[in-house]
């Protein structure tokens, strides 16, 4: 309580608002323009303590040593210098404040080894193409989604709505 926490990736604001009920100031920053849903989710919560930014982690929009509480759980690899990311990103923090930070890392395997491939090609695309691209993947991977549920060889992973399909579609792929 009392403290301010950074949300460096902040997504669809999810994590920035359970955050918040800890009693902490969030400024929670996206590149995207999921910020402003994020920012419509909050106001449904009626919650006046997470601030969205839509802002660029390289070029972040916060004063150096401004915030207590750094997280940035599966983002910073996004970039295209996860450690420029991260150097701007703990720039941030007080002196003696807390960084938490998450990576994806590499998966042994050829599914791994596509899904980089077609990231190369579809992360530079024009916004528009890239959704096109993930909205045609989410209806063959609810497909499988359902018969993998149907034959009872799926885990709690694996029981996402269309939605969360598509948002972790568009996070694997762009």
């Amino acid at each position: 309580a009392g403290k301010v926490v950074l949300d460096a990736g902040c997504g669809n604001g999810t994590l920035s608002v359970g955050v918040s009920d800890f009693g902490c100031e969030v400024l929670a920053v996206d590149v995207s323009d999921s910020v402003t849903r994020a920012h419509a989710y909050a106001q449904r919560k009626n919650n006046q303590r997470v601030h969205f930014v839509q802002g660029d982690l390289t070029n972040l929009p916060v004063k150096p040593e401004s915030v207590d509480f750094v997280f940035s759980s599966g983002v910073l690899h996004h970039n295209p210098n996860t450690l420029d990311a991260l150097k701007v990103v703990a720039r941030a923090l007080k002196p003696g404040g807390k960084i938490y930070i998450w990576l994806y890392h590499p998966e042994p395997g050829l599914k791994f080894w596509l899904q980089l491939r077609l990231r190369s090609i579809i992360a530079p695309l024009p916004g528009p193409l890239k959704r096109a691209f993930v909205h045609t993947w989410v209806v063959q991977a609810m497909a499988r989604q359902h018969l993998r549920t149907a034959l009872g060889l799926n885990d709690a992973y694996d029981r996402l709505t269309w939605h969360e399909r598509t948002v972790d579609l568009m996070d694997i792929y762009t």
